[in-house]
């Protein structure tokens, strides 16, 4: 069997990597870079850690958010710049989840945002690539899941999983 290198990311993050999606490859394409770096060996895998996507709904979002110190106060403010949206995303999915329907409400964006970062890296950099996960709901449904994907060196989609608690 042919030797893996093996890369835990673990990322340091704040709120302004997540304004933006130049900002939000730029930040992990340099990680990448570090990865490639340190590579031994023609095959390497490089997993990023839980929920690092989940914030991706802050995507576009910098004049509502500016001056926010945290993401909950962020997301409270759009939350408040968007209330006929959201009311119609609970009504539409007959939930009373606030939380929920705010993530299916921005999820679209933060998908594309995360979806296209981890391929072009995947792709570019020649990497195995399980990407963290995000908060994304299924299709039609206001249900959130933590939700992880994993690509080939391609930058296919080669894996999805939703978390399970065992």
């Amino acid at each position: 069997m042919p030797a893996v290198d093996l890369f835990a990311v673990q990322p340091r993050v704040s709120i302004d990597e997540y304004l933006t999606e130049e900002a939000f490859a730029a930040h992990h394409r340099a990680l990448a870079e570090r990865i490639a770096a340190l590579r031994t060996g023609p095959h390497a895998l490089a997993v990023w850690p839980e929920e690092g996507a989940t914030f991706l709904v802050l995507v576009g979002q910098g004049a509502v958010v500016r001056g926010c110190t945290t993401t909950s106060q962020a997301l409270r403010r759009i939350v408040m710049r968007r209330m006929p949206q959201l009311l119609r995303t609970l009504v539409r999915h007959r939930t009373t989840r606030v939380t929920p329907a705010v993530l299916t409400m921005l999820a679209p964006r933060a998908r594309e945002v995360y979806v296209r970062t981890f391929r072009d890296i995947a792709r570019d950099f020649g990497l195995w690539v399980v990407a963290g996960s995000g908060l994304f709901p299924r299709a039609g449904s206001a249900r959130v899941y933590n939700t992880s994907y994993m690509f080939d060196p391609d930058g296919r989609i080669v894996g999805v999983t939703r978390k399970v608690n065992l």
